[in-house]
This record gives structure tokens, C-alpha cells and sequence, in this order.
């Protein structure tokens, strides 16, 4: 994953922090990158298909943890081991 600062308003002020970038924000970095770079790269083609399961994986463990479906929750996180 990829960090990114983010500038947050404190009772003394502005402050930075640092913060691991969410999927749905790399997968838009991710297009606006290939609308500027285009190419037909197999492994480019290849990573961003990788982002979309983990963050369709990652909804789905959200929504079984909402049910509390603990089966389904561990075998997310096996696949997510697996990618």
C-alpha cells in the first residue's frame, strides 16, 4: 500500500499525519495514471485486476463481519493470505 499525508486541523493548529492509502484511492491513482500512460502491458493489466479482487475481497470481509458470519470472515482472510 501506499501512504499518504494528510493535513488535519488541531485545537493549536494544522498538523500532518501520514496514512496508509485505502484501496478505492489507489485503484483511482491507478486510472488516472494509465489515462496519462496508456499501455497495453500485461503486468499493468495484471496488477490492476489484483487491486480490484483485494478490494472487492475487502468488502466482503466488511459485510460478513456486519453479519457476524465468522466462517465466511476466516475464509476471506485465507484468500487474502493467498493474493
Amino acid at each position: 500500500m501506499k501512504r499518504e499525508t494528510v493535513v488535519v486541523g488541531t485545537a493549536d493548529g494544522l498538523a500532518s499525519t501520514i496514512i496508509e492509502a485505502d484501496l478505492k484511492t489507489c485503484i483511482n491513482a491507478t486510472k488516472e495514471f494509465l489515462k496519462r500512460y496508456p499501455d497495453n502491458d500485461k503486468l499493468v493489466e495484471q496488477q490492476i485486476r489484483k487491486v480490484k479482487a483485494e478490494a472487492k475481497l475487502q468488502e466482503l470481509r466488511v459485510k460478513s463481519a456486519k453479519e457476524g458470519n465468522t466462517q465466511v470472515e476466516d475464509k476471506l482472510a485465507e484468500l487474502m493470505d493467498k493474493i
